[in-house]
Protein backbone atom coordinates (compact mmCIF):
# COMPACT_ATOMS: atom_id res chain seq x y z
CA UNK A 1 0.00 0.00 0.00
CA UNK A 2 2.82 2.14 -0.69
CA UNK A 3 1.28 4.39 -3.48
CA UNK A 4 -2.10 4.47 -1.40
CA UNK A 5 -3.81 8.05 -0.73
CA UNK A 6 -6.68 8.41 0.48
CA UNK A 7 -8.67 11.48 0.15
CA UNK A 8 -10.92 12.82 3.03
CA UNK A 9 -13.79 15.03 2.61
CA UNK A 10 -13.60 17.26 5.89
CA UNK A 11 -11.46 18.20 7.89
CA UNK A 12 -13.15 17.90 11.56
CA UNK A 13 -14.00 15.81 14.19
CA UNK A 14 -15.10 12.98 12.00
CA UNK A 15 -11.99 13.13 9.57
CA UNK A 16 -9.88 13.00 12.79
CA UNK A 17 -10.98 10.01 13.84
CA UNK A 18 -11.32 8.50 10.53
CA UNK A 19 -7.19 9.59 10.29
CA UNK A 20 -6.44 7.68 13.42
CA UNK A 21 -8.10 4.31 12.30
CA UNK A 22 -6.65 4.82 9.48
CA UNK A 23 -2.76 5.03 10.08
CA UNK A 24 -3.86 2.50 13.06
CA UNK A 25 -4.06 0.03 10.27
CA UNK A 26 -1.10 1.54 8.00
CA UNK A 27 -3.11 3.21 5.59
CA UNK A 28 -2.09 6.27 3.81
CA UNK A 29 -4.67 9.09 4.14
CA UNK A 30 -2.90 11.51 1.03
CA UNK A 31 -5.46 14.36 0.65
CA UNK A 32 -7.87 16.22 2.94
CA UNK A 33 -10.34 18.75 1.49
CA UNK A 34 -12.27 20.90 3.77
CA UNK A 35 -13.99 24.03 1.81
CA UNK A 36 -14.79 25.30 5.52
CA UNK A 37 -11.86 26.10 6.84
CA UNK A 38 -8.57 27.43 6.19
CA UNK A 39 -6.56 24.37 7.85
CA UNK A 40 -7.71 21.10 9.47
CA UNK A 41 -8.38 20.93 12.80
CA UNK A 42 -5.53 18.00 13.59
CA UNK A 43 -2.33 17.61 13.27
CA UNK A 44 -2.01 15.34 9.70
CA UNK A 45 0.56 15.07 7.57
CA UNK A 46 -1.54 14.57 4.48
CA UNK A 47 -1.71 17.41 1.87
CA UNK A 48 -4.63 19.86 2.70
CA UNK A 49 -7.16 21.45 0.32
CA UNK A 50 -10.11 23.81 0.58
CA UNK A 51 -10.78 24.86 -3.18
CA UNK A 52 -12.62 22.87 -5.71
CA UNK A 53 -10.09 23.56 -8.17
CA UNK A 54 -7.28 22.26 -6.02
CA UNK A 55 -9.33 19.19 -5.62
CA UNK A 56 -10.09 18.39 -9.02
CA UNK A 57 -6.00 18.46 -9.71
CA UNK A 58 -5.13 16.13 -6.91
CA UNK A 59 -8.27 13.55 -7.76
CA UNK A 60 -6.62 11.37 -10.06
CA UNK A 61 -3.96 10.15 -7.90
CA UNK A 62 -6.49 9.45 -4.84
CA UNK A 63 -6.79 5.87 -4.90
CA UNK A 64 -10.24 5.49 -2.22
CA UNK A 65 -12.21 8.25 -0.29
CA UNK A 66 -13.81 8.53 3.12
CA UNK A 67 -16.90 11.56 3.25
CA UNK A 68 -16.19 12.28 6.80
CA UNK A 69 -19.08 14.35 7.49
CA UNK A 70 -21.19 13.20 10.86
CA UNK A 71 -24.53 14.48 12.42
CA UNK A 72 -27.28 14.81 10.69
CA UNK A 73 -26.30 15.34 7.09
CA UNK A 74 -26.14 11.43 5.76
CA UNK A 75 -27.95 12.97 2.61
CA UNK A 76 -25.08 15.11 1.97
CA UNK A 77 -22.61 12.44 3.04
CA UNK A 78 -24.29 9.77 0.35
CA UNK A 79 -24.66 13.03 -2.60
CA UNK A 80 -20.46 13.33 -2.28
CA UNK A 81 -19.50 9.78 -2.51
CA UNK A 82 -22.06 8.50 -5.17
CA UNK A 83 -20.50 11.68 -6.65
CA UNK A 84 -17.06 10.97 -6.37
CA UNK A 85 -17.84 7.19 -7.46
CA UNK A 86 -19.71 7.48 -10.78
CA UNK A 87 -17.74 11.37 -12.02
CA UNK A 88 -14.11 10.07 -10.72
CA UNK A 89 -14.34 6.42 -10.73
CA UNK A 90 -12.87 6.48 -6.98
CA UNK A 91 -13.78 3.45 -4.56
CA UNK A 92 -15.18 4.14 -0.83
CA UNK A 93 -13.14 3.04 1.73
CA UNK A 94 -14.93 1.11 4.79
CA UNK A 95 -13.10 2.36 7.93
CA UNK A 96 -13.68 -0.18 10.65
CA UNK A 97 -12.34 0.14 13.94
CA UNK A 98 -10.39 -3.05 14.97
CA UNK A 99 -12.11 -3.41 18.37
CA UNK A 100 -15.73 -3.02 16.63
CA UNK A 101 -17.56 -6.40 17.22
CA UNK A 102 -19.47 -7.35 13.93
CA UNK A 103 -21.59 -10.91 13.86
CA UNK A 104 -19.93 -13.00 10.96
CA UNK A 105 -23.40 -12.85 9.92
CA UNK A 106 -23.80 -9.06 9.76
CA UNK A 107 -23.92 -7.74 6.38
CA UNK A 108 -21.64 -4.26 5.51
CA UNK A 109 -21.61 -2.29 2.66
CA UNK A 110 -19.40 0.43 0.88
CA UNK A 111 -17.68 2.96 2.92
CA UNK A 112 -19.37 2.46 6.08
CA UNK A 113 -17.49 3.98 9.36
CA UNK A 114 -17.65 1.74 12.07
CA UNK A 115 -16.25 3.15 15.36
CA UNK A 116 -14.30 1.79 18.46
CA UNK A 117 -16.66 -0.88 21.08
CA UNK A 118 -19.24 -0.53 18.23
CA UNK A 119 -20.97 -3.77 18.15
CA UNK A 120 -23.09 -4.96 15.32
CA UNK A 121 -25.12 -7.75 15.76
CA UNK A 122 -26.25 -11.22 13.77
CA UNK A 123 -28.18 -10.64 10.76
CA UNK A 124 -27.93 -6.89 10.99
CA UNK A 125 -27.27 -5.03 7.76
CA UNK A 126 -25.36 -1.69 8.01
CA UNK A 127 -25.98 -0.12 4.14
CA UNK A 128 -23.44 1.79 2.47
CA UNK A 129 -22.34 5.36 3.47
CA UNK A 130 -23.65 4.99 7.12
CA UNK A 131 -21.47 5.70 10.54
CA UNK A 132 -21.80 3.29 13.83
CA UNK A 133 -20.01 5.87 16.49
CA UNK A 134 -18.11 4.79 19.77
CA UNK A 135 -19.54 2.10 21.81
CA UNK A 136 -22.95 2.21 19.72
CA UNK A 137 -24.82 -1.09 19.48
CA UNK A 138 -27.36 -2.12 16.55
CA UNK A 139 -28.59 -5.89 18.15
CA UNK A 140 -30.01 -8.62 15.88
CA UNK A 141 -31.95 -8.57 12.44
CA UNK A 142 -31.91 -4.60 12.35
CA UNK A 143 -31.65 -3.02 9.08
CA UNK A 144 -29.77 0.21 9.12
CA UNK A 145 -30.42 2.40 6.00
CA UNK A 146 -27.68 4.43 3.97
CA UNK A 147 -26.28 7.27 5.19
CA UNK A 148 -27.66 6.76 8.76
CA UNK A 149 -25.79 8.14 11.62
CA UNK A 150 -25.68 6.13 14.81
CA UNK A 151 -23.97 8.26 17.74
CA UNK A 152 -22.10 7.19 20.30
CA UNK A 153 -23.38 4.70 22.95
CA UNK A 154 -27.09 4.55 21.39
CA UNK A 155 -28.55 1.41 21.78
CA UNK A 156 -30.95 0.00 18.99
CA UNK A 157 -32.51 -3.15 20.16
CA UNK A 158 -33.67 -5.74 17.72
CA UNK A 159 -35.19 -6.21 14.64
CA UNK A 160 -34.99 -2.41 14.52
CA UNK A 161 -35.68 -0.47 10.54
CA UNK A 162 -33.89 2.42 10.08
CA UNK A 163 -34.50 4.56 7.22
CA UNK A 164 -31.95 6.39 4.61
CA UNK A 165 -30.13 9.61 6.39
CA UNK A 166 -31.80 9.04 10.09
CA UNK A 167 -29.66 10.09 12.33
CA UNK A 168 -30.02 8.16 16.61
CA UNK A 169 -28.44 10.45 19.17
CA UNK A 170 -26.24 9.77 21.79
CA UNK A 171 -27.16 7.72 24.68
CA UNK A 172 -30.51 7.07 22.45
CA UNK A 173 -32.37 4.10 23.11
CA UNK A 174 -34.81 2.30 20.58
CA UNK A 175 -36.58 -0.53 21.61
CA UNK A 176 -37.42 -3.22 19.35
CA UNK A 177 -39.56 -4.04 16.17
CA UNK A 178 -39.47 -0.32 15.13
CA UNK A 179 -39.30 1.65 12.01
CA UNK A 180 -37.28 4.82 12.30
CA UNK A 181 -38.36 6.23 9.10
CA UNK A 182 -35.71 8.01 6.59
CA UNK A 183 -34.30 11.66 7.71
CA UNK A 184 -35.50 10.96 11.03
CA UNK A 185 -33.54 12.31 13.55
CA UNK A 186 -33.75 11.12 17.51
CA UNK A 187 -32.50 13.26 20.17
CA UNK A 188 -29.71 12.67 22.54
CA UNK A 189 -30.22 10.40 25.21
CA UNK A 190 -34.01 9.76 23.81
CA UNK A 191 -36.37 6.89 24.54
CA UNK A 192 -37.76 5.87 21.57
CA UNK A 193 -41.44 3.76 21.76
CA UNK A 194 -43.11 3.80 18.97
CA UNK A 195 -42.32 4.46 15.37
CA UNK A 196 -40.56 7.66 14.12
CA UNK A 197 -42.33 9.33 10.63
CA UNK A 198 -40.45 10.62 7.93
CA UNK A 199 -37.82 13.58 8.33
CA UNK A 200 -38.99 14.20 12.11
CA UNK A 201 -36.95 15.39 15.00
CA UNK A 202 -38.27 13.50 18.36
CA UNK A 203 -36.86 14.22 21.63
CA UNK A 204 -37.55 13.24 25.57
CA UNK A 205 -38.27 10.13 27.34
CA UNK A 206 -40.72 8.84 26.36
CA UNK A 207 -39.64 10.79 22.68
CA UNK A 208 -42.16 13.35 21.44
CA UNK A 209 -42.51 14.69 18.19
CA UNK A 210 -40.57 18.30 18.28
CA UNK A 211 -40.57 19.80 14.72
CA UNK A 212 -40.09 18.35 11.11
CA UNK A 213 -37.05 19.19 8.74
CA UNK A 214 -36.67 18.32 5.46
CA UNK A 215 -33.05 17.12 4.03
CA UNK A 216 -31.24 19.74 2.36
CA UNK A 217 -28.65 18.76 -0.39
CA UNK A 218 -25.55 21.10 -1.15
CA UNK A 219 -24.52 20.46 -4.75
CA UNK A 220 -22.69 23.63 -4.96
CA UNK A 221 -19.40 22.49 -4.61
CA UNK A 222 -19.03 18.87 -6.14
CA UNK A 223 -20.53 20.89 -9.39
CA UNK A 224 -17.56 22.73 -9.51
CA UNK A 225 -15.11 19.58 -9.67
CA UNK A 226 -13.58 18.71 -12.97
CA UNK A 227 -11.78 15.65 -13.61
Amino acid sequence: MAKERILLWGGRSQARVVDAHLRLQGRRVGYIFDYSLDEPQFETSAEFLNTPEHLSRVLSRCTGFVVCIGGNLGAQRRMISKHLMREFDLEPVEVISDTAIIDPEATVGKGVQIMSGACIGVATTISDFAIVNTNATVDHECLVGPGVHVMGAAAVAGCVTIGADATIGTNATVLPKLTIQSGAQVGAASLIRRDVSENSVVVGVPARHLRTETRIVDTSVVAKLRG
